[in-house]
């Protein structure tokens, strides 16, 4: 599956090895990559693997703002960009960041698409015409008045991806870009670097170098670099649907996660191979759930009884602990009013775990803020325990409910894991031998025991995530309120955090999960909610609600692959292991 490719004139790296200051070991080591001009290519491998190492020196910010020793050649359109300077080379190199947050800087969304384009003298008109354009293809119509601080995760991050793509750039570098979005969202992104290609297929438009490490829903490529422990991997020519299948077990195992039809379907070929010099009995032009359906039934195979899928729950039946009373909230933006809840009722009940889902924007970060008593209601109420959540004082709501934030940099403060950790705990009154006690079963629980004396800011997305639940578990609150838990996490990381949180529902924490990431809420969740517009859609079972067409197109989401190929069978199995389990292979 890998040809020679020759030299060229785009992006060619070649021997990169890159080691921070201070640190043990290399995190690039004889790293090689090539990009040809008007090529869109995947950069992939889980976290700690170097792809934003890679990306950091593309743009020149290694080692100017990350001390460290830097060997190798990195040429862009055949120059060294050895001495050039981060500005210089941003008139070449793009870049989304995996910490998007940090690129934007102004007041509204319009003057923070404009910005790239008043920096080269172009006239006002076309600014604001080319900036009104972009934010259009980026789903942000009707936002230019809007202060970026009022969007959701999400929505900044499409403003970041307009912002960028201002630029016109001839190289695009997009650490993650759609982490943050809803499943409709990185549709979008990708359907517009679709375009792009097309655009550049014809002669224009930028090369794309798209480093991620889910492949749900991401189109072909022209091929891709897998790296692991900071060496290449595995380096393909060509991302059809064939070479994907061919290569789900491998980005599996090196904690990628691969479209869950291309690793159903490797598993499938597994099981019942053909004969020696025959076709495989399963071929596939795209990797789409009714394509695979309709292979399936060509070449004979059915869908069996599986392994259970999980039941539909009983109603909880605990004592009530969360309950909105027509809650209502209105952010203000640049003298705008933005309804973000509209009078909603809710009431969750003690040993529950509950799935928040829906859009950008939808309403779900500022329902988890009100139930943690973080936000005041503009009208209505959230109760805890039948008092209301924002007058409960903050030490006493602190052992009640725990809220761990979408970007957990927005919480980490101590320039320690075991200060960061002890400082909750530390503030209940608990004596010191308790405070230690708490901060080793919290590290424990989330994976992080031996880098009690580490700082934080070393530490990769994934571990600063749970280090933020280890501040929020020491407390030992009631109920965890945790807010897009598995954004920016690589597969294992992702799996490893819903386990945990299973295992604390099981110890009797109430659980409450804001998400997009509709297919990890399959297990444990048994309960989910779907929000539109600031009001709950839909209450019910996982495997009910994202296998509701109808209610995913309402509520702006794109249902899971594996939801896609459920409701074509009539079935509502949402993980690979079932559908593999389910199958019958032709007699």
């Amino acid at each position: 599956m890998t040809r020679q490719r020759q030299p060229i004139s785009g992006l060619r790296i070649e021997h990169l090895c890159f080691t921070y200051r201070n640190s043990a070991s290399p995190a690039l080591a004889r790293v090689d990559l090539s990009l040809l001009p008007r090529e869109w290519r995947l950069l992939l491998g889980p976290t700690g693997a170097g792809k934003s190492t890679v990306v950091r020196c593309i743009n020149g910010s290694l080692p100017r703002f990350y001390p460290g020793h830097l060997t190798g050649r990195i040429l862009l359109g055949g120059r060294s960009i050895e001495g050039r300077s981060v500005p210089d080379l941003s008139r070449e190199v793009g870049v989304v960041f995996q910490e998007f947050e940090t690129q934007i800087f102004t007041t509204t969304c319009l003057m923070e698409v404009a910005f790239a384009m008043e920096s080269r003298c172009l006239p006002p008109d076309a600014i604001r015409l080319q900036a009104s354009d972009l934010l259009r293809r980026v789903g942000l119509s009707g936002f230019e008045s809007r202060d970026p601080s009022s969007l959701s995760g999400g929505e900044k991050q499409r403003l970041v991806i307009a912002s960028v793509l201002s630029l016109e750039t001839p190289l695009l570098v997009l650490d993650e870009p759609a982490s943050d979005l809803d499943p409709a969202g990185r549709e979008e992104v990708y359907r517009l670097l679709r375009d792009l290609e097309q655009g550049a297929a014809e002669g224009g438009g930028p090369a794309i170098l798209l480093v991620e490490h889910d492949l749900e829903g991401i189109p072909v490529t022209a091929g891709g670099t897998l790296l692991r422990q900071g060496s290449v991997a595995r380096q393909w020519e060509g991302g059809d649907a064939e070479a994907m299948v061919e290569l789900a077990g491998e980005l599996r195992a090196s904690g990628v996660r691969p479209s869950p039809i291309a690793e159903l379907a490797s598993i499938l070929r597994g099981r019942a191979r053909p004969r020696p010099g025959s076709e495989p009995l399963l071929r596939l032009s795209s990797l789409a759930p009714e394509t695979f359906h309709r292979e399936l039934q060509r070449t004979g195979w059915r869908l069996g009884a599986p392994a259970a899928a999980d039941p539909t729950p009983r109603p909880a039946t605990g004592a009530e602990t969360l309950r909105c009373e027509r809650l209502s909230h209105v952010y203000a933006s640049n003298g705008e009013a933005i309804p973000a809840l509209k009078e909603l009722d809710l009431v969750v009940r003690r040993g529950e775990m509950l799935a928040i889902l829906g859009a950008n924007g939808s309403g779900k970060s500022t329902l988890g803020l009100h139930l943690a008593g973080l936000l005041v209601p503009t009208s209505g109420r959230a109760l805890c325990e039948g008092e209301e959540v924002c007058r409960i004082p903050a030490r006493r709501r602190a052992a009640k409910i725990g809220f761990v934030f979408q970007n957990p940099d927005n919480q980490i403060f101590a320039s320690t894991v075991r200060e960061e950790t002890a400082f909750g705990p530390g503030n209940l009154g608990l004596t010191p031998r308790e405070v230690d006690k708490r901060v080793g079963e919290a590290l424990e629980a989330v994976g992080l025991t031996g880098l009690e004396s580490t700082d934080p800011v070393t530490l990769t997305k994934g571990q600063r995530q749970r280090l933020a639940m280890a501040s929020v578990l020491a407390c030992e609150p009631a109920t965890l309120i945790m807010d897009e838990p598995t954004t920016g996490l690589d597969l294992e990381e992702q799996i490893g955090v819903m386990s945990l949180l299973g295992k604390l529902n099981a110890r009797g924490h109430t659980i409450l999960i804001i998400t997009h990431a509709l297919w990890v809420v399959a297990e444990p969740v048994r309960r989910a909610l779907v929000m539109v517009a600031g009001r709950i859609a839909a209450d019910g079972a996982p495997r009910d609600l994202l296998t509701d067409e109808e209610l995913m197109r309402e509520a702006g989401l794109r249902m899971p692959d594996l939801a896609r190929l459920s409701r074509l069978f009539g079935a509502r199995l949402l993980r690979v292991q079932e559908w593999a389990e389910g199958l019958r292979p032709p007699a």
